[in-house]
């Protein structure tokens, strides 16, 4: 009977093992989930802490001074429409659009003032005159 103990042990052993390593694997999988999730946390956070930080007053200020502009450029009758480019450097200072810019366009229709919208690249839209 003690050899058959003796030959038990070893069975015994291998079970726990395999029992142990059945549970670890899982775990050690979650964690690695689990860091994966706060990592995608904490970038979404930074980005949003970024985009919060670029001023949207800036935006709004930078087309104000586009339409300005156009306005002026417009009076007697000369079209201003066009890519907000077209007024950069007038007397107003108004500057090259802000280096998040997708698309800013100039829309002036001879009569009234002209209207300008600026598109970002994260999606965000501004317009002048605000809506």
């Amino acid at each position: 009977m003690s050899r058959s103990v003796g030959r038990l042990w070893p069975v015994l052993l291998l079970s726990v093992v395999l029992l142990a390593v059945l549970w670890v694997v899982p775990a050690a999988r979650q964690a690695g989930a689990e860091r994966q999730r706060h990592a995608a946390e904490a970038t979404r956070q930074a980005e949003t802490a970024r985009l919060m930080a670029s001023d949207p007053v800036r935006f709004e200020e930078y087309i104000r001074q586009v339409a300005i502009a156009a306005d002026v450029i417009g009076d007697g009758e000369q079209d201003a429409s066009g890519p907000c480019q077209s007024v950069s450097g007038f007397e107003s200072g108004v500057g090259d659009p802000p280096p998040e810019t997708l698309t800013c366009t100039i829309l002036d229709p001879g009569t009234g003032p002209a209207t300008v919208t600026l598109t970002l690249r994260d999606g965000r839209v501004f317009h002048w005159p605000r809506d």
